[in-house]
């Protein structure tokens, strides 16, 4: 009998020396609901691409980087992204925080 074994994907990746252009990223909380679900589990891929308005990125800010939020990018703003979560009032993001640098994600 098999008996499965419960590892995340970084781990995975990590013991067989791979470098996937992909992470997985659990929804917790409100903040992007409708869209996004408190407990939906998402494949995302790693590194900036074409980001614009209406993007959604997922990023970890300077002063909290074991923190990775998800949020809507609503405009460029100097070297940074001004980003909202789609539930305004479940949602702390750039009119708490300011704009994330654009490294971040």
């Amino acid at each position: 009998m098999w008996t499965p074994l419960k590892i995340g994907i970084d781990t995975l990746k990590s013991m067989l020396g791979i470098h996937l252009p992909y992470s997985l990223v659990r929804i917790v909380g409100l903040s992007m609901a409708p869209g996004l679900r408190n407990g939906e589990i998402w494949l995302v891929r790693n590194g900036s691409r074409r980001v614009k308005s209406g993007s959604v990125i997922v990023f970890s800010l300077p002063n909290r980087p074991h923190l990775v939020q998800v949020k809507r990018v609503i405009r460029s703003e100097g070297e940074g992204w001004w980003v909202e979560g789609d539930n305004p009032h479940h949602s702390t993001d750039s009119r708490d925080f300011g704009a994330v640098p654009e490294n971040s994600s």
